[in-house]
């Protein structure tokens, strides 16, 4: 991380103590565009900050980390007290834009820990469409379904139905999405033609707006994921079609079990990643790709280049379908022959095994998760008895 330009957008702190800064202080930096800014912590601490008014949220954050007063690799939230969280706001938003005011009190929380282990229950039970898919929380708090018939079911934070779209013919049977920066929703699926790409479409009109295909290809996607400006697609099907449909050996020894890497402004195929036996659900987060692999029955983790770096589950995972990481980066896999959502701590143990026996498979069951980047809600869409499952872990506040 580069440091922070104090002398541009941020201006030095003026006490560790909460108090005020001196006359001579704001006249030596300028009085136009400065803020005083009070940051707290739930354990009482107190700092007040002097930043301008076009301080952007990352170089704000990247001032937090250089005082201690945040961890950059724990997740955490700024609660600007009459306004909202403003931590899940874009990083280039000015500090004014996002509200925050001279005299505005910031409070700081440095982790949201969520106890997988006391959940007993169901929280909600949403009827679906018919095989529901992909499951994505958006950042301004949308609830996206997609459905393997092509519905697309849009819910709010209190999972009330916003609208229901029918996503174009073309965009045959959509399992995991993502969406992109600038506001489109991108899915994996078929093409309607035995292809596996990588559809994206627009958020609200559903209109399809472009593809990404991979060279060589058939079947559908089954995950894909977003980072560091590329897009990841799992597949696995035979390179011969036909041949794999009539169950020839031959054919199925050619399978196709990869991860394709698209450049996401341009579309085009970047490289290949090998080696897995049924890559299914993907997720990216802190410059990690992690891979449900059904096949292997465990969580390949790699880095955005391809190259491995941890295994997890081994021994404990059984036809693992998706996997999503929370704030805190414990790992979450939906372990589909186990029946259960499987918590990992960030080492790799597993600490928890969120009610097993209640999502049900049925031999070819294809469901998907999702954790809420705020609340730490988990969404899980149970496949063959079209519904969407919510959980919510117990938390405290760090």
């Amino acid at each position: 991380m580069e440091p922070v330009k104090e002398t541009t957008s941020v201006l030095p702190e003026t006490t560790t103590t909460g108090g005020s800064p001196t006359g001579d202080d704001k006249e030596a930096n300028g009085s136009k565009g400065i803020m005083e800014v009070k940051i707290m912590r739930l354990s009482g601490e107190e700092l007040t900050l002097n930043v301008l008014e076009d301080c952007t949220l990352k170089d704000f954050k990247s001032l937090l980390v250089k005082h201690s007063i945040i961890d950059e690799a724990l997740g955490m939230e700024l609660l600007l007290v009459g306004v909202a969280r403003i931590n899940q706001q874009k990083l280039s938003s000015t500090m004014s834009q996002l509200g925050v005011r001279d005299g505005s009190c910031i409070t700081v929380i440095k982790q949201r820990v969520h106890d997988y282990s006391r959940i007993a229950k169901l929280d909600h039970l949403v009827k679906s469409e018919k095989w529901p898919q992909g499951v994505l929380t958006t950042e301004d708090g949308l609830f996206y379904v997609c459905h393997f018939q092509g519905e697309v079911l849009v819910l709010n934070q209190e999972l009330e139905n916003v609208r229901k779209a029918l996503l174009p013919r073309e965009v045959s049977n959509p399992s995991q999405m993502a969406m992109a920066p600038n506001g489109d929703l991108v899915l994996a699926c078929g093409d309607g033609r035995g292809g596996a790409v990588v559809a994206v479409v627009d958020s609200k009109t559903m209109e399809a707006k472009r593809w990404m295909r991979p060279k060589v290809t058939s079947g559908r996607g089954l995950g894909m994921a977003m980072g560091g400006g590329r897009v990841y697609l799992s597949h696995c099907w035979t390179t011969g079609d036909s041949a794999a449909r009539t169950g020839d050996s031959a054919a199925r020894e050619k399978r196709s079990k990869s991860v394709v890497v698209f450049d996401f402004e341009t579309g085009e195929q970047v490289t290949t990643f090998d080696g897995f036996q049924h890559p299914c659900g993907l997720c990216v987060t802190d410059d990690r790709l992690f891979v449900a692999d059904r096949g292997a029955n465990e969580v390949r983790v790699l880095d955005l280049e391809g190259n491995p770096l941890d295994t997890i589950g081994g021994g404990e995972l059984k036809i693992p379908n998706d996997v999503a990481v929370d704030n805190c980066g414990n790992v979450l896999v939906m372990d589909t022959g186990n029946e259960r959502v499987a918590v990992f701590a960030p080492d790799g143990e597993l600490v928890a095994s969120v009610l097993p026996g209640t999502f049900k498979n049925r031999g070819n069951t294809h469901s998907y998760i999702t954790v809420n980047p705020l609340t730490g809600t988990i969404s899980v869409s149970m496949d063959d008895i079209h519904q969407v499952a919510v959980l919510a872990p117990p938390i405290w506040l760090v």
